[in-house]
C-alpha cells in the first residue's frame, strides 16, 4: 500500500470492511447460537441431576423420619418419660434404666447414631443415651419446638439440621418425633435423634444409590446441599473446609426465598464461572444445587471458532486481491488532481488539470480547473481592493494625533515607526525619542506589556489585557493589533494603550461596597440569633481552606479558582440571612424546639433564598442559604437534595458551620475541643458531610485549628 494515495488506502480498506462484515455477521451469530443451545441442553441435564439427587435425600430423610417415629411408638420408652415428666418416686432410678434402654437397644441400631434424648414440654432433656446430656434446656431448637407447639403444620415430625454441640462448626442430621401418653394421646414430649451427617453426604456422592450406582450419563461436578440460613451442609467433592461455609450466590438466595427452582449461568461460592440448577426440598427448606464449569461444557465452541477462522483467512487474502486491483486505477486519477492542487497552492492559476477517465473524478478535475479561473478573477480583485485599503491608511493617518490614547505603529522587528501625542505624554518619553526606540523599551514601566504583545506577534491575533505602571498606580487596557501583508506575512503592529485608571478605581470601590452590603446583612441575622464574636470571620476563613484543599483534587481543579474562592468567602456570611424571618419567641428559645416550632426554623433556608432574589453576583449566597441544611444522604431540608446534587459551596458551608458550632461556646453550651469535632466530621462523612469536603478538612485541619484560636468565640 506504500504506492497508495490516502484515498486508495480508505478506498482499499472499505473494500475489506463491507467483504469481512457479513463474514464476521455470520460467525457471531452462528457462536451465539450454538452456545444458546449447547447451554440450553446442559442446564435441563443439570436440573435432571439434580432433581434425581434431591429424590435421593428425600429417601434418606424419610428414613430416619420413619425411625423416630419407630422409636417414639415404644411402650418402655413413652411409660417410662411419663412416669418421668409426672415426677412419680423413684425418678432416678427410672430415668437411669431409660437412658441404659435408649443407649443399648436404641442409638445401636445404626452407627449414624450420635445420641438419642427426650425432652419434656418445657424443653428440658429428661433421659438421653449419653447421660452428660440430662438438664439441659432447648426450648428454641427447631426439633423441639416445631413438633410440638407447630403440631398442626409438621404433624408432630421434624427432619432438618442443627449444629454440632460437639464438634463446633460441624452440621448433623436431626430427627425427632411426638411422644403421646398411651390414655388420652396428648403430647407429654419429643423423642430426638441426633444422626452423623455422612447419611446426608452419602446421598450426594455419584455412583451412590442416586443413580442404581451408575455413574455415566450424568452432567453435574458439584453437587452441594444448603439449610435454610443459606449455611452448607453436604458438598461433592467434599471438602470439610467449606461446611458450614455461608452461601451468599443469588441462585440459592432466589430458590430459598421463593422455594422455586433456579438455573442459569454465574459466579458459584468458589467464584467460578459455572452452568447450574438449583431445586428447594420442601421438607426441611433446604437447596440442592448441581453445577459444572461453563469453560468445559462450552469447549465445542472452541473447535467451531477454527473452523470460521480458515474460511476467514482464505476470504481475506481473496478480498485483498480484488481490492488491491480496483483501487490502483482510482489512485492514479487521486494523484493528478493532487499534484493540480499543489500548483494551485504555489500560485499557477494557468496550467490545467487533465484526467482521462469518464466518471465523477473527470467531474471533479473540471471543477478544480473552473475554480482555479475563479481565484485568478478574485487575486486581481483583491489587489484593486489593497489599493483603496492603503489610500484609507493615509486618511487615517491625517487623523492621527487627534486621538487621546497613547497610539504605537511598530515595524515587524518591534521598531516605533509612528506614535501619536497621546502615547508621548502617557509614557512620558518625548514624540521624536519614540520613533528611536522599540515597543518593548517605550513600554517598558509597563508591567505585563512585554507579554502582551508577545502572544499578539506569536499568533497574529488581536490581543486585549490589562498592563500596570511598576513606579505608580496607573492602570491601562492595552489592544494590540498585528498587520500582515496580503500573503499573510508579519508586517508589524498597531498598539493602543488607555488609561483606565479612574475606571479600576470605582471598580474596586463598588466592590468594597458589595462586600460591607454582604457583611451588614450577615450581622443583621447573626445579631438575632445567639451566634458571638468572630462567628463570621471564621467561617469565611474555614470555607476558603476548604476551597483551597479542594483545589488540590483533580476532580475539583477546574471548578474552584481565585474567582470562586473570593464569591464563596463572600456568600458564606449570609448562610444565616434567613433567620430574620423567624420570631424572636422561636429564635432565642433557650430549650428544646417542638416540632411545629422546628418546623418553623426550617424554613429561614427558603426564607434566605428569596430575600436575595435578584442580582447576580447574589447567585452563590443563595444557593447556600437554601442547601447549607442538605445532607449528602439526601435526609437534609429543604429539598432532600442528595450527593452532588448538592451545590459545591452548600457543601463546603454545611461542614465549615458545623465545625464552629461544635467547637465554640454558647450560652446554651460549652465548647468541645478540635478532636471530638473531627471525630463528629469524620464519622457523618458520606452522611451529612460530601467525603470529599471531609478529607479536605481533614488535610487543612491544623489551619482549622489556628483559625480559632486566633479568632475565639
Amino acid at each position: 500500500m506504500k504506492g497508495l494515495t490516502r484515498f486508495g488506502r480508505n478506498t482499499f480498506l472499505w473494500f475489506l470492511l463491507v467483504a469481512l462484515l457479513p463474514l464476521t455477521a455470520v460467525s457471531l451469530t452462528t457462536y451465539f447460537y450454538m452456545r444458546a443451545i449447547i447451554k440450553d441442553r446442559a442446564l435441563k441435564d443439570l436440573e435432571h441431576d439434580a432433581s434425581r439427587y434431591r429424590d435421593h435425600v428425600r429417601t434418606a430423610l424419610d428414613a430416619w423420619v420413619w425411625r423416630a417415629e419407630d422409636f417414639s411408638s415404644d411402650g418402655f420408652i413413652r411409660d417410662a418419660s411419663q412416669e418421668i415428666i409426672l415426677g412419680i418416686d423413684n425418678h432416678a432410678e427410672v430415668v437411669e434404666k431409660l437412658n441404659t434402654h435408649l443407649r443399648a437397644n436404641k442409638k445401636s441400631l445404626h452407627p449414624d447414631i450420635f445420641e438419642v434424648f427426650i425432652v419434656d414440654k418445657d424443653g428440658m432433656v429428661v433421659a438421653s443415651s449419653t447421660d452428660s446430656n440430662v438438664g439441659n434446656n432447648m426450648p428454641t431448637m427447631d426439633y423441639f419446638r416445631k413438633p410440638l407447639l407447630d403440631f398442626a403444620e409438621t404433624g408432630g415430625a421434624f427432619v432438618g439440621d442443627a449444629e454440632s454441640p460437639v464438634s463446633h462448626g460441624q452440621p448433623e442430621l436431626v430427627s425427632s418425633r411426638i411422644l403421646k401418653d398411651k390414655v388420652y394421646q396428648s403430647p407429654i414430649g419429643v423423642i430426638v435423634l441426633r444422626i452423623n451427617i455422612n447419611s446426608l453426604q452419602n446421598a450426594v456422592e455419584p455412583g451412590s444409590e442416586a443413580f442404581g450406582g451408575e455413574t455415566t450419563g450424568k452432567v453435574a461436578e458439584n453437587i452441594y446441599i444448603t439449610n435454610e440460613y443459606n449455611l452448607l451442609i453436604a458438598n461433592y467433592p467434599y471438602n470439610k473446609n467449606n461446611i458450614w461455609q455461608h452461601m451468599d450466590t443469588k441462585n440459592i438466595r432466589q430458590v430459598l426465598d421463593t422455594g422455586a427452582g433456579s438455573v442459569g449461568e454465574y459466579k458459584n461460592y468458589l467464584d467460578t464461572e459455572v452452568l447450574g440448577a438449583t431445586l428447594f426440598i420442601d421438607e426441611t427448606g433446604w437447596a440442592i444445587t448441581t453445577e459444572r464449569a461453563a469453560h468445559e461444557m462450552f469447549a465445542p465452541l472452541r473447535r467451531l471458532g477454527y473452523i470460521f477462522g480458515g474460511i476467514a483467512g482464505g476470504s481475506l487474502l481473496l478480498v485483498l486481491g480484488l481490492s488491491f486491483g480496483i483501487t490502483r486505477g482510482i489512485n492514479r486519477s487521486i494523484k493528478e488532481l493532487i499534484l493540480g492542487t499543489e500548483r494551485i497552492a504555489s500560485g499557477d492559476l494557468d496550467n490545467k488539470i487533465v484526467v482521462k477517465r469518464r466518471d465523477e473524478l473527470r467531474t471533479l478535475s473540471d471543477s478544480f480547473n473552473a475554480m482555479m479561473h475563479s481565484l485568478k478573477t478574485s487575486n486581481e480583485e483583491r489587489e484593486r481592493l489593497f489599493s483603496v485599503v492603503e489610500r484609507a491608511k493615509v486618511e487615517w493617518e491625517k487623523t492621527f494625533d487627534t486621538i487621546d490614547d497613547a497610539i504605537l505603529s511598530c515595524d515587524a522587528d518591534h521598531n516605533i515607526v509612528r506614535a501619536n501625542r497621546g502615547a508621548s505624554k502617557l509614557l512620558g518619553i518625548k514624540l521624536k525619542d519614540l520613533t528611536q526606540t522599540t515597543c518593548h523599551k517605550a513600554a517598558l514601566s509597563l508591567s505585563g506589556f512585554e507579554e502582551l504583545s508577545d502572544s499578539a506577534f506569536k499568533g497574529l491575533e488581536p490581543v486585549s489585557g490589562e498592563v500596570h505602571d511598576r513606579e505608580g498606580d496607573r492602570t491601562f487596557l492595552a489592544n494590540i493589533y498585528p498587520m500582515v501583508d496580503k500573503l499573510g506575512a508579519f508586517q508589524g503592529c498597531v498598539q493602543i494603550l488607555r488609561d483606565i485608571t479612574a475606571i479600576k478605581k470605582a471598580e474596586r470601590e463598588l466592590e468594597e461596597r458589595r462586600i460591607v452590603a454582604m457583611a451588614k446583612l450577615a450581622e443583621l441575622a447573626e445579631k438575632r440569633d445567639l451566634e458571638t464574636g468572630h462567628h463570621l470571620i471564621r467561617i469565611r476563613g474555614y470555607c476558603k481552606i476548604l476551597a483551597e484543599e479542594l483545589r488540590k483534587q483533580p476532580k475539583y481543579s477546574s471548578i474552584i479558582d481565585d474567582e470562586f474562592i473570593k464569591h464563596l468567602q463572600d456568600a458564606s456570611m449570609l448562610h444565616d440571612i434567613g433567620k430574620v424571618g423567624i420570631p424572636d419567641s422561636i429564635l432565642l428559645k433557650p430549650g428544646r424546639l417542638d416540632p411545629e416550632e422546628f418546623g418553623i426554623i426550617k424554613t429561614h433556608t427558603v426564607t434566605g433564598d428569596a430575600v436575595l432574589a435578584g442580582p447576580e453576583y447574589f447567585k452563590t449566597a443563595r444557593e447556600i442559604c437554601r442547601h447549607h441544611h442538605e445532607r449528602y444522604d439526601g435526609k437534609g431540608y429543604p429539598d432532600g437534595l442528595k450527593g452532588e446534587g448538592i451545590p459545591l459551596s452548600a457543601r463546603i458551608v454545611t461542614l465549615a458551620d458545623t465545625y464552629d458550632a461544635v467547637v465554640s461556646k454558647r450560652p446554651y453550651k460549652e465548647a468541645r475541643t478540635h478532636e471530638e469535632a473531627r471525630s463528629i466530621i469524620q464519622e457523618e462523612s458520606g452522611k451529612q458531610f460530601c467525603p470529599d469536603v471531609v478529607q479536605a478538612f481533614i488535610n487543612g485541619q491544623e489551619d482549622f485549628r489556628m483559625l480559632h484560636k486566633s479568632k475565639p468565640a
